[in-house]
């Protein structure tokens, strides 16, 4: 099954005046922008281009927290 970023939970914080958005399946993963709006938005592409990346490269694409927790 191929995963889309709208699959995954976006979390974001609030650190030093800046937004920052994280995702629990991509630890290594953030964007930080000047708005809650902006930062969810940037993960989201960003997540989109890491999707088709490791598709093109046959890695495995974490599962979304969500559909593991059924």
């Amino acid at each position: 099954m191929v995963h889309t970023a709208d699959e995954y939970d976006i979390r974001v914080e609030l650190h030093y005046g800046d937004f920052t958005a994280l995702v629990y399946e991509f630890p290594s993963l953030s964007w930080i922008a000047e708005t809650e709006d902006e930062a969810r938005a940037g993960m989201r592409q960003l997540l989109t281009e890491i999707i088709q990346e490791m598709l093109v490269s046959g890695e495995a694409i974490p599962a979304p927290g969500a559909l593991l927790a059924r």
